[in-house]
């Protein structure tokens, strides 16, 4: 696979940016409905697989507490919402009302995933509210977008006209 503009880089980079504040929107009791942590997938062209993170705004380590019901693995949900969202190019926010018929077996119908275009640059996000997830995704994504585009104005600065 070629390298294109997003790489691996780009997404450590976005993540540096984007954690404190994910963190403080995870350190709100109003944002969480139990733990504060969430998992997140990032994947789109020139990624040679989708990239994992976890982002923890509590004290101690990830661990399940009774009171929160059955034990959910936030990384799997996440990758699920992550390739839901490239298949249909869509948030997955808006798939129930608007084209249930995308959903397959194994598809969850919580939102965190956030897509513009198929096979595009896709963020998803599980562990928070729903709400909550699809915001994360969309900070990261929205930083993904900024820092391709800095890299394109730098490229174009110093001379280059393509990747």
């Amino acid at each position: 696979m070629k390298e294109g503009l997003l790489t691996r880089d780009i997404v450590f980079r976005a993540l540096d940016l984007t954690r404190p504040s994910i963190i403080a929107i995870l350190s709100r009791d109003f944002a969480i409905w139990g733990p504060s942590w969430v998992s997140i997938y990032i994947n789109g062209p020139g990624l040679q697989k989708p990239f994992f993170a976890l982002i923890n705004a509590g004290d101690s380590e990830c661990k399940w507490k009774k009171e929160w019901g059955e034990e959910k693995n936030f990384g799997v949900i996440a990758r699920h919402k992550l390739n839901l969202a490239q298949r249909t190019g869509m948030r997955t926010s808006l798939l129930a009302s608007q084209c249930p018929w995308v959903f397959q077996e194994g598809d969850f119908f919580y939102p965190g995933g956030v897509a513009k275009e198929k096979n595009g640059l896709v963020v998803a996000t599980s562990g928070a509210r729903g709400e909550t997830d699809e915001g994360i995704s969309d900070i990261i994504y929205v930083t993904i977008e900024m820092l391709c585009r800095i890299k394109i104005k730098e490229m174009q600065d110093s001379g280059r006209d393509q990747v």
